[in-house]
């Protein structure tokens, strides 16, 4: 298994992700970068559209949802990964919407992050960072499939007219950086698994977290966490994905 992993694309760089001490970034950057994002992701879901207006982009994004289940399934029916598989699916990568999730988080963030251990601060960071940029590419496809005359209705997709649009905006480097963050949010998350008392910190928020309304919040956290610590190592899980995404990127663009 691990040389047939290492025949596709390139090898991807073992956890680095801005953990070393001396890169690590301070609570208060952290924080400005988290407000940041939030506000951009505020503005690229489209905060001022219609729901009429925002129906091309659920379609594509439940298209996508779908095609990336079918990629997956072998890692979604193997009891070691199926939790991180369908965290990364669900939470991650997939086409949940996660506006109540980030309106907790704009409420209670610098509470949050006083309680966090700052690599669980930069990995929530990171995860907004990836979150705003599938955003993006989402609207952008989204907008070039329409061109072609696709997303007229929910069902009005193939995999011929996805491969072309793709292949119209090009942006390969967007889509490198979509993999290489997928990669690095994997191995901070396995990371925070051998972080004393972090386990028990976030059993402990849970009944606060429900009478304050943020259980949206919380259930990101834990369902990342249990799913990461239930895999007892990522390293394979974490290939298997971006390898396999990469190797459908690179054939996309090539078509």
């Amino acid at each position: 298994m691990k040389s047939s992993l290492r025949k596709i694309g390139r090898t991807v760089p073992r956890y680095s992700a801005g953990m070393s001490k001396t890169a690590m970034p301070t609570r208060q950057e952290i924080e400005a970068r988290i407000l940041t994002l939030l506000a951009e992701l505020d503005a690229v879901r489209g905060a001022g559209l219609s729901e009429e207006e925002r129906r091309p982009r659920a379609w594509l994004k439940a298209w996508q949802g779908q095609r990336l289940a079918q990629t997956h399934a072998a890692l979604l029916q193997d009891p070691r990964y199926a939790p991180a598989a369908r965290f990364f699916l669900d939470d991650l990568y997939g086409p949940k919407d996660h506006r109540a999730r980030d309106q907790d988080l704009a409420r209670v963030l610098p509470k949050l992050l006083k309680v966090l251990p700052q690599a669980a601060q930069w990995t929530m960071a990171q995860a907004l960072r990836m979150d705003a940029l599938s955003e993006r590419l989402d609207a952008q496809m989204a907008q070039a499939l329409q061109v072609q005359g696709a997303l007229r209705h929910e069902a009005d997709l193939s995999a011929e007219q996805y491969a072309q649009a793709y292949r119209s905006l090009g942006q390969r480097a967007q889509r490198q950086e979509q993999l290489d963050l997928v990669m690095q949010i994997g191995q901070s998350l396995d990371h925070l698994t051998r972080l004393p008392m972090l386990a028990a910190s976030l059993k402990l928020m849970k009944k606060p977290a429900e009478l304050a309304g943020l259980s949206e919040l919380h259930g990101f956290l834990q369902r990342g966490f249990t799913a990461f610590v239930h895999m007892k190592g990522a390293e394979e899980f974490l290939q298997r994905i971006v390898q396999e995404e990469r190797a459908l990127m690179i054939s996309w663009l090539q078509q």
